[in-house]
């Protein structure tokens, strides 16, 4: 139990280190995440901090290709890791904002993936569809 609880205050840390004024911290923080979020119990442990969906959300109006693409892999790491993980994300926001993103024209190559691959690992779970439109769209939850 103590291990564990060192764990999560680490990742606390690198977390907060996401959402630091500093170009750089957050840079390399963000690499961290995108690196760490490999790891399955990591990202259980992720979307169970508070600041989580808060820090999230700030990276993503970030406009800096770099930051933006090590967010994305990170949570296209962590929708793919576990069912409860990504259903944790979708019933969030930062779905909603993915989902917009999706749509944005002339995204890096390296961004339109990591978003294609959130969508597709939300899909596995069986957590979102494709209409006739070609537009994704959450399913209800309750179902």
């Amino acid at each position: 139990k103590q291990w564990y609880q060192r764990r999560v205050r680490g990742l606390k840390a690198v977390l907060v280190f996401c959402g630091d004024e500093s170009y750089h911290i957050r840079l390399a923080a963000l690499g961290a995440m995108a690196y760490l979020t490999i790891d399955v119990e990591i990202c259980k442990g992720v979307v169970n901090i508070g600041s989580f969906e808060e820090i999230v959300k700030e990276l993503i109006c970030v406009e800096d290709p770099g930051l933006r693409h090590r967010l994305f892999v990170m949570l296209q790491n962590m929708i793919a890791s576990d069912k409860s993980v990504a259903e944790k994300i979708i019933n969030t926001t930062i779905f909603e904002c993915l989902l917009a993103l999706m749509q944005v024209p002339n995204q890096p190559p390296g961004m339109k993936s990591a978003l294609t691959h959130c969508m597709e690992a939300a899909k596995h779970w069986g957590l979102i569809e494709k209409n006739p439109g070609d537009m994704v769209y959450a399913v209800d939850s309750a179902q």
